[in-house]
């Protein structure tokens, strides 16, 4: 929840934060599938902690500023902010209502590993708003754009140091790459070597990366595709932003209904670019030949500005519609993303 507080600036996650003032209702980690996966959950209630702070702070530093509202606190009515991470790759959110169990909203994270160093985001919701799919793509890629190409240009290095791992504990145990059953049974060090976690908030992160080097090598062919990539060089490139968050090539292309709303949106501005360019012909042969009456009403100079101001607003929201679909996180975007943290999530003194 944290990390969906700073790096996003959604201030939705602090319902599933704790505080000294409200603590967890309950924190659970469970050990599944005979100690090889773990389960962590957790319940508190669901209101806001950290910017409950930030408001009192900011109140106190700047005196004179207008005060912010004060929301009210828990009660009965408040409904549970439930959260469960079954390890190492779905999440799940939950608001339920503290008297009938009944969930009124869930959002559901799966990443699921598709090669070395690719993944592919899963998602779903429920919520009592039915939200179009395309809205939901639009939202999820604003989301995703702000983690992804930190990953993707720090991965690199994680990836360089564990294909020299690989390639001692080989050579130190006499394994060959191809003999995948000996392979399988190697136990990574890569990322217990390259972490120091001592903070007990870190529990759930160290746990994560025991899991992966105790894991990584059984996934099949990675370990033969890893060193085939470090050796051939391609750990050591460092891919653009505009590739990495090139949202046509990941997500436009793989879904129909997402391309039909960018064609209908090109629809929207050819159409208002004709009806504009009809309507000034119109007027010219008017002024030239004599307003037939029928046109008379539609030919008004107020009538004409009217319309021409809606053909524009349909152009410019079509435009900017049709634009979240392919690359748009610039550095620029990033750095104003960054300066919404002391604005809005947590005072910076």
């Amino acid at each position: 929840p944290d990390h969906g507080l700073f790096a996003h600036q959604d201030s939705a996650f602090d319902m599933y934060t704790a505080s000294l003032d409200c603590p967890f209702e309950s924190f659970s980690s469970e050990e599944i599938d005979d100690g090889k996966g773990w389960v962590l959950e957790t319940k508190v209630d669901s209101k806001d902690k950290l910017q409950e702070l930030d408001r009192s702070r900011r109140d106190t530093l700047d005196p004179k500023q207008k005060k912010t509202k004060k929301k009210k606190s828990a009660d009965a009515s408040t409904p549970w902010a439930t959260s469960r991470f079954h390890a190492p790759t779905h999440v799940r959110l939950n608001r339920v209502d503290k008297e009938t169990g009944a969930v009124k909203f869930a959002s559901l994270f799966y990443v699921c590993p598709v090669g070395v160093g690719r993944s592919r985001f899963l998602s779903a919701g429920i919520s009592p708003l039915k939200v179009p799919r395309w809205v939901v793509a639009i939202i999820v890629s604003n989301f995703l754009d702000q983690d992804t190409y930190l990953l993707a240009t720090q991965q690199k290095n994680l990836l360089m140091k564990e294909a020299d791992d690989l390639r001692q504990m080989m050579k130190e145990q006499g394994i060959d790459a191809n003999d995948t059953e000996k392979v399988k049974k190697l136990r990574l060090r890569t990322r217990r070597n390259a972490y120091c976690l001592p903070s007990p908030t870190e529990r759930s992160g160290s746990k994560m990366e025991q899991f992966w080097d105790a894991t990584l090598a059984r996934c099949p062919n990675r370990v033969k595709h890893l060193i085939r990539l470090d050796e051939s060089g391609a750990l050591l490139e460092t891919p653009s932003r505009e590739i990495v968050l090139n949202r046509k090539t990941q997500i436009l292309d793989n879904c129909k209904d997402l391309r039909n709303v960018v064609r209908n949106c090109g629809k929207a501005k050819r159409a208002s670019t004709f009806l504009a360019i009809s309507l000034s012909i119109a007027k010219f042969v008017s002024l030239m030949l004599g307003q037939p009456s029928l046109m008379r009403p539609l030919l008004k100079m107020s009538s004409m500005s009217y319309t021409f101001a809606i053909l524009f607003m349909v152009s410019k929201l079509a435009d900017k519609l049709e634009k979240e679909y392919f690359f748009k996180y610039t550095d620029d975007y990033r750095r104003r993303d960054m300066k919404k943290i002391p604005e809005k999530i947590w005072i910076d003194r």
